[in-house]
């Protein structure tokens, strides 16, 4: 390079580090490793840090930090031999723990193994003292809820006792009271009762809701199931069992008054919330999927409503709710045209209600829904018979304006309709507009059909 530049470069170049040579020429490196009978790279981790700074330190560029004899730089080897600090080393606190380290070796593991042990027993002692104090705090919380329950369930048993039939009695009130007068009073009343407990409320709502729900009268229902399910949401949170058990009881009123898109996809996306909180096998879980099937048969998907009705048949094991998702399969079936196995399994629901009063609704569904089948089979007359000796016990259950009886009414109409019976069959048609048009609404697809008949 010439003399100039030579004398430039020891001036202003600093030299490589010793233990990147060992990389920058390949063939050079293995050779030296090879005369130490060693690999390159534990001869590279050997010369790293302490043996590279001696050599830096020795080749620096100021002559005031290179050693200042060859003694110097001899102690500073010695030094490293030692497993002492450098003086060629950075001072650094961490530099000089690792060499303390590794001089006092043995009584650093010893202390160690002291250490870890105190730790581990510290840690065993306070893992202890956790699992105790969780176990009190969980034994605290069953007691608080299991007070909670015992006090909704007196309050609700007091309710219904005392409050909403108490005012039935012809005794206590002087005058033929209906029950469901009885409970349009005692629902004016609750939310003055359990203003103090809005959990006790919440459980009065929603079992008054069910109530009408079962009498047909939804729009007395829904604020109901509103009012409970904010309620619960807002002070037992949005996946708490109790509060999805209300959102279902509100998708079932969402079903029964034909707003079907709404509803599933709302059971849609509380099916599997249901079933990873409550279990898959749960009340709630498999309800949530019946009411779903009975959504999807109505949407005219059929094959979907079967697959969910087979899976909550292969959990379900309480009779009557068996018979109800029995029969909640043999209506998708009939809407799926497989109506050999729709028989098949209206003859099984029928055996596992064999016990039960032949006014029990689930008996009287499971005939409404073999009148369907007839219908569908163009048995007009057989339909019209079975309908006819279903509407009695239907009035009775329900009282002859309910929407049960009247969803009962229309299918007789299109059966007496079928068969010509005109004039008998506007008599029943017109029987049931009047009720369901004002309860569903005039844009309702079922009253939209009724209509239409």
């Amino acid at each position: 390079a010439g003399c100039v530049e030579a004398l430039r470069s020891l001036r202003e170049v600093e030299p490589p580090k010793p233990s990147s040579r060992l990389d920058s020429s390949p063939d050079q490196g293995s050779s030296v490793a090879a005369r130490r009978r060693c690999t390159v790279s534990t001869l590279r981790r050997a010369m790293r840090d302490d043996l590279d700074w001696v050599v830096l330190k020795a080749l620096d560029k100021d002559r005031n930090r290179r050693y200042e004899t060859a003694s110097a730089m001899s102690a500073d080897l010695g030094r490293f031999l030692e497993h002492a600090p450098l003086v060629a080393g950075p001072p650094s606190a961490t530099y000089r723990l690792r060499k303390l380290l590794r001089r006092h070796r043995a009584q650093v593991v010893t202390v160690a193994l002291v250490l870890t042990a105190i730790l581990v027993g510290t840690v065993a002692t306070f893992v202890q003292y956790r699992r105790a104090e969780d176990s009190a705090r969980l034994a605290l919380a069953e007691k608080a809820e299991a007070e909670l329950e015992e006090r909704r369930a007196l309050a609700i048993k007091a309710f219904l006792l005392e409050d909403m039939m108490a005012e039935a009695r012809p005794d206590a009130s002087g005058k033929d009271v209906r029950v469901l007068a009885a409970l349009n009073r005692a629902r004016d009343e609750i939310d003055a009762r359990f203003a103090d407990d809005p959990l006790v409320l919440a459980a009065v709502q929603l079992e008054l809701g069910q109530i009408y729900d079962m009498l047909g009268e939804w729009g007395d229902a829904r604020p109901l199931f509103e009012s409970s399910s904010r309620t619960l949401a807002r002070l037992r949170g949005p996946e708490h069992v109790e509060t999805l058990a209300a959102r279902h009881a509100l998708e079932q009123l969402a079903l029964a008054t034909r707003r079907l898109d709404a509803a599933r996809a709302a059971l849609e996306e509380l099916g599997p919330i249901a079933a990873r909180v409550a279990g898959p096998e749960s009340t709630l879980a498999l309800d949530a999927k019946v009411t779903l099937s009975l959504v999807l048969v109505l949407q005219g998907d059929s094959a979907a409503a079967e697959e969910e009705a087979r899976q909550v048949l292969e959990a379900r094991d309480d009779a009557a709710r068996r018979a109800s998702d029995v029969r909640a399969l043999a209506v998708s079936l009939i809407q799926s045209g497989k109506r050999d196995e729709a028989r098949a399994r209206l003859d099984e629901a029928q055996e596992l209600l064999r016990d039960f009063d032949e006014l029990h609704p689930e008996v009287l569904l499971v005939r409404l829904t073999r009148a369907q089948l007839l219908a569908e089979r163009y048995e007009w007359q057989r339909a019209e018979d079975m309908i006819r000796e279903i509407l009695p016990g239907l009035t009775s259950a329900y009282g002859p304006g309910s929407t049960q009886v009247a969803l009962a009414r229309m299918q007789l109409g299109h059966a007496l309709r079928n068969r010509y019976q005109a004039r008998e069959a506007l008599v029943e048609l017109e029987a049931a507009r009047d009720v369901l048009k004002p309860t569903l609404g005039a844009e309702n697809d079922t009253v939209l059909d009724l209509m239409n008949s």
